[in-house]
């Protein structure tokens, strides 16, 4: 309310969305843009033996292949007239929402390290975070770390995007 925001893209599945609500922004005059990512992809149960930078690449770049028409559908909801000030998120506010800032940043030219460090402000609030996450069926006893943003992640994912689709992130349109 004090920032005045009008528009809300929520990027969660459709169970989470109707397991966690909408939360304390569901007011009438916030309009709501439901574009769930990952809706699918089956998210297998982590693994302490798994690499969380290589594992979180690998989501990243599964959701640039393959919800290209939603990564769109959400862009245009945030560059619509009359849509700002304006919220994106997911669950955690890493994965989902680190993938839209990082392609949205860097269509406007910001700097990779840049885009990293806003990726990673999220460890800021880990233990809030991971405390939150643990509550959802699931997630019980995974260890705080697994909930971390790891700088990896985003630079594997920014990698392959200009190694794979010859992608230049800083003015050039992704996949050209």
């Amino acid at each position: 309310a004090t920032l005045g925001v009008v528009t809300v893209v929520d990027l969660r599945n459709t169970d989470e969305v109707q397991r966690d609500g909408r939360g304390t922004m569901a007011k009438p005059s916030v309009r709501f843009h439901t574009v769930p990512f990952l809706e699918q992809k089956g998210i297998t149960p982590f693994e302490p033996s798994e690499d969380p930078a290589a594992r979180l690449a690998d989501i990243y770049q599964w959701i640039f292949q393959n919800a290209g028409g939603l990564i769109a559908r959400a862009m245009r909801e945030l560059a619509a007239e009359g849509s700002l000030p304006a919220v994106f998120h997911c669950t955690a506010g890493k994965d989902r929402t680190g993938v839209l800032a990082a392609l949205t940043l860097g269509l406007l030219g910001v700097d990779d390290e840049i885009i990293m460090g806003d990726y990673t402000l999220t460890n800021q609030r880990l233990d809030q975070l991971s405390e939150r996450l643990r509550a959802i069926p699931g997630n019980e006893t995974r260890p705080r770390e697994s909930f971390q943003a790891p700088p990896k992640a985003m630079e594997q994912f920014l990698a392959a995007l200009r190694e794979d689709y010859d992608a230049v992130l800083g003015g050039v349109v992704i996949g050209e």
